[in-house]
C-alpha cells in the first residue's frame, strides 16, 4: 500500500498537468480549413460528439449532445429540446494548444480570457490544423461593432 502511494505522490510531484505547446498559424484554403474543422470536431470523443456541424463566414455551430438536458440516447431523441451551441470566429480573441501525455487540446479564450470551448485530439499535427483552419476563419470573420 504504501507502494502505491509512494507512486501517487511521484506523479502528483513530476507534474500531472498540461503544458503550452507554442505553435503560430499557417496558412491553408478555405477548402481544407472547412474540411479540418469539420474532422476535428466530428472526432471529439463519446458524448462529446455532436451529430453535425455547420461552418460558415460567422460561425461554426454543431448540436451539443454532452449539455443536461440534451437526450445523449436513441430511445430519449425527441423527448427534449436540442441544445445548439455557436463559436462566434469575430469572438475568438486565442487559441491555445496544450499537451497532456500524447494527448493535445485546443482550447479557444474570448477576450476576457474566458475558455469558450476545449477540443481534443490524439494528434498534435491534426491539432496544429485545426489552428491553422481556427487562424483562417478569424481572420475572413467580420468586425463587429456591436449591435446596431
Amino acid at each position: 500500500m504504501r507502494q502505491i502511494w509512494i507512486a501517487l505522490l511521484a506523479l502528483v510531484l513530476t507534474g500531472c498537468s498540461s503544458s503550452l505547446v507554442d505553435y503560430s498559424p499557417q496558412g491553408i484554403s478555405e477548402p481544407e480549413a472547412h474540411a479540418v474543422i469539420e474532422q476535428m470536431i466530428l472526432a471529439q470523443p463519446g458524448q462529446l460528439r455532436p451529430d453535425s456541424v455547420y461552418i460558415d463566414n460567422h460561425y461554426m455551430g454543431f448540436n451539443d449532445p454532452g449539455a443536461a438536458g440534451v437526450p445523449v440516447t436513441p430511445a430519449a431523441e425527441g423527448t427534449a429540446a436540442r441544445n445548439d451551441k455557436r463559436i462566434y470566429f469575430n469572438s475568438i480573441a486565442s487559441v491555445q494548444l496544450y499537451q497532456l501525455f500524447n494527448r493535445y487540446t485546443v482550447q479557444l479564450f474570448d477576450a476576457d480570457g474566458q475558455a469558450l470551448i476545449g477540443f481534443a485530439s490524439e494528434s498534435q499535427v491534426q491539432a496544429e490544423r485545426f489552428i491553422d483552419a481556427l487562424q483562417f476563419y478569424r481572420n475572413q470573420a467580420p468586425a463587429t461593432d456591436g449591435l446596431n
